[in-house]
């Protein structure tokens, strides 16, 4: 018994690679195989990854996502120790709740999604559903040089947004949703706030906001990529998800933040950003641009 029992199998099925090549063994897919670990921007980080192997010509179509399955006595015990874990003791259903005055902590929780991006031309000959476009996408990481936090946290989701934005042949008032990082806690959802504000000036309160955070919690990885397919269909239906248990705002975040129910928005571009933590303590983020389908041609 021992270490001796064990095999080759179990040494080689640890390595976060193993979940990418387990999938393409399954599917028998030939092409660029990749593995990107970047914590909560790993999500958006995936997407782009292989929108760059669609647009390079390495390949015509992609199958991108992230998954994490942190529920565990150890992570509960370190997120806890760190002040992020959410303190609330009311119901637990409304533990999570962005942007509002209450709000104590995130909610851990488990998640995976999946995307299949595609030429157009790809896309079209085989008559598949098209849902939306990825326009352009951009990441920056925080200056540990400025002191202030919440200033370092603006200035470097500032530096994605535009870059993303620019990218996309756009102008930051063509953006009309944002699928936010709102994590539920004190100092991200204030700090976001603010580099909302920064980026798009007078514009930022014609922009409807939400976070999917105060449903399905903080799933880490996996964030980022079902925030993507939240805003696609945003922008396919027209209708954009709510951010629930938001029932006593908080005002240093004071945008339209579309509580508790979702509501009918016409959405062309939409905008995605997740936030990253690792390692050193000033993180990094993603910001990704979508597009409405019907203007793809």
């Amino acid at each position: 018994m021992g270490w001796q029992s064990l095999g080759t199998g179990p040494s080689l099925e640890v390595a976060a690679h193993s979940a990418s090549s387990y999938v393409q063994g399954e599917l028998q897919v030939a092409g660029p195989l990749m593995t990107i670990a970047s914590a909560c921007c790993t999500g958006i980080d995936s997407i782009a990854w292989g929108t760059d192997q669609i647009r390079s010509g390495a390949a015509d179509a992609a199958i991108v996502g992230a998954a994490e399955a942190p529920l565990s006595q150890f992570t509960f015990g370190l997120f806890s120790a760190s002040g992020f874990l959410s303190t609330w003791s009311g119901p637990a259903a409304e533990a999570s709740r962005p942007y509002d005055r209450q709000r104590a902590g995130l909610v851990l929780s488990e998640a995976a999604g999946v995307l299949v991006l595609e030429d157009f031309e790809h896309a079209q000959s085989r008559g598949a559903e098209i849902f939306g476009e990825i326009l352009g996408y951009a990441s920056s990481a925080e200056e540990s040089a400025i002191r202030d936090p919440h200033e370092r946290y603006a200035v470097a989701l500032q530096q994605a947004i535009v870059a993303a934005v620019g990218r996309s042949q756009l102008q930051p008032r063509d953006i009309d949703y944002i699928c936010a990082h709102g994590n539920s806690t004190k100092f991200d959802d204030e700090a976001e706030s603010a580099a909302h504000r920064k980026t798009f000036a007078e514009h930022a309160y014609s922009l409807t906001v939400s976070s999917i955070k105060s449903m399905i919690g903080q799933p880490f990885s996996a964030g980022g990529v079902l925030q993507v397919v939240a805003a696609t269909l945003a922008s396919y239906y027209n209708v954009v998800p709510p951010t629930i248990n938001l029932t006593n705002p908080d005002p240093k975040c004071d945008l339209d933040y579309v509580p508790n129910r979702p509501r009918s928005v016409r959405v062309n571009h939409a905008l995605v950003h997740s936030h990253s933590l690792g390692g050193h303590v000033p993180g990094s983020h993603s910001a990704l641009v979508i597009g409405a389908s019907r203007h793809i041609h």
